[in-house]
């Protein structure tokens, strides 16, 4: 190889470790400050640049470059962290998943295992439960096998997370939270994840009916996310301890903490934080009803959710804004946002559904086919016809909604072109009454012509209105 060759691969190998230190550093900071952490993103993509698009010489394959491979998957996984938390989630996925290939080819098993957990981030916000499932055992795995305790704790909390708020599998959710938790408080000090954990624990317990073990957790998730959390676990449970007092009526603890939420998420610059932080302030001026006020906040929080795209956000807070609408008089708005709202809730009813026959459909593979097929046949169309069914009901409690504003606005006009239909006939029966009669005079005639004219102009501008 000639030497300028050597001395290429000898100048890159000498950078990869602060490349490495560097990019350790940004995986480090990636859950606080976005500003903070922004400027190592930048430097890292600047860094790396080169490795990935620079082809010096046409006998070097970069596919088979180590340390080529390295610096590319690093450069991709900054864009991606940089995308993910701008809310640019499909640009976040390709460059996440370039970045798994490259870290797989050049063995580097620990970046290989945190970019999987990235994408497990991204696939549970396009509501790919399943596959965001996959990444996190994946992930799981590969931190056993590296005995990385941070990955393993990431891992299963996000497992125990798909579990509480996709699945719904309460019981199986906190199973996983009290593993995460007793490996967060085996750390000194407690993990930072702890408060987060504590959250879940909060919510699965609220699920259940238990309130006071639920206010309990989450008095408890913000204790520890204050003392050790980092920037995002203090705003995670800030939002659960403001949603738990406004459900309890602690109107004024609830504003409060809403306000100290939606500052700090603004802070730190997180698009889907921001989202939530304003969807709680919806919820908490509607209920103190202040509507003007609610209602800004849910176009803020819409802003935020349609740039991402995620329909875990845009469901519930369509729904929202089509009610807070309707309260607000502005019934063509309603309807508006109750489309929106059901064509995610259409989405979400079939996405339900296909996980349930997927989980039915693994059974009759574990079961006796014979014995069991009939009845999981049937459970699967039972589920079926239970979506249809649902589907049907919120269509029609949407359409309901409107029904008594739309019937007064079309009674009004319709009553007032009936009345002046009847008396255009009356007048034309005169009319011809006269002309029989053979009147000296046009005068009568010409007025009688200009009153049914100017009744048949209502007539029409009534029905016009209804028309619109």
């Amino acid at each position: 190889m000639p030497s300028h060759r050597w001395q290429s691969h000898a100048r890159e190998a000498e950078g990869m470790k602060d490349i490495q230190d560097l990019a350790q550093d940004l995986w480090s900071k990636r859950r606080e400050n976005f500003c903070d952490w922004d400027q190592l993103a930048c430097d890292l993509i600047s860094r790396t640049e080169e490795a990935c698009y620079d082809k010096y010489d046409i006998d070097l394959n970069p596919q088979k470059h180590p340390i080529r491979l390295q610096m590319c998957g690093f450069n991709q996984l900054a864009r991606a962290l940089v995308a993910q938390q701008s809310g640019h989630y499909q640009d976040a996925h390709l460059h996440i998943s370039g970045a798994i290939e490259n870290f797989t080819s050049a063995s580097l098993t620990i970046w290989e295992a945190r970019c999987t957990l990235i994408l497990g981030f991204l696939h549970i916000n396009q509501d790919l439960v399943a596959k965001a499932l996959e990444n996190w055992h994946k992930s799981y795995r590969l931190g056993q096998q590296i005995e990385d305790r941070e990955l393993i704790i990431q891992s299963l909390y996000s497992i125990a997370i798909a579990n509480r708020v996709h699945l719904e599998r309460y019981e199986d959710a906190i199973s996983y939270f009290e593993q995460v938790l007793n490996l967060c408080l085996a750390s000194d000090p407690p993990y930072s994840l702890t408060g987060n954990v504590y959250s879940g624990l909060s919510k699965c317990h609220m699920s259940l009916g238990k309130h006071i073990e639920a206010q309990d957790f989450a008095q408890l998730a913000l204790t520890f996310a204050r003392h050790f959390g980092d920037a995002k676990t203090i705003g995670w449970t800030l939002e659960l301890c403001a949603n738990t007092a406004l459900r309890f009526n602690q109107v004024v603890q609830a504003q409060s903490l809403a306000t100290e939420n939606l500052n700090h998420w603004l802070n730190i610059g997180d698009s889907y934080g921001i989202a939530n932080a304003h969807h709680t302030m919806l919820r908490l001026y509607r209920h103190l009803e202040q509507l003007p006020l609610a209602f800004s906040h849910g176009e803020q929080a819409l802003s935020y959710s349609v740039q991402m795209n995620s329909p875990l956000l845009l469901e519930p807070l369509y729904k929202d804004m089509a009610e807070l609408s309707e309260s607000m008089d502005n019934l063509s708005l309603s309807l508006t946002y109750y489309k929106h709202y059901m064509s995610y809730r259409e989405l979400s009813l079939k996405s339900t559904y296909n996980r349930e026959v997927s989980r039915v459909a693994g059974e009759l593979k574990l079961e006796n086919y014979r014995l069991r097929h009939v009845e999981l046949q049937s459970k699967i169309i039972a589920l079926k016809e239970a979506q249809e069914a649902l589907v049907r009901s919120e269509k029609m409690n949407a359409l309901l909604g409107l029904v008594s504003g739309v019937a007064h606005e079309i009674n009004t006009p319709l009553g007032n072109s009936i009345t002046l239909t009847s008396f255009v006939i009356r007048e034309c029966e005169n009319l011809l009454a006269q002309t029989e009669a053979a009147y000296h005079s046009q005068k009568h005639l010409m007025d009688s012509l200009e009153t049914i004219f100017d009744a048949q102009q209502r007539i029409e501008k009534s029905l016009s209105t209804v028309s619109q």
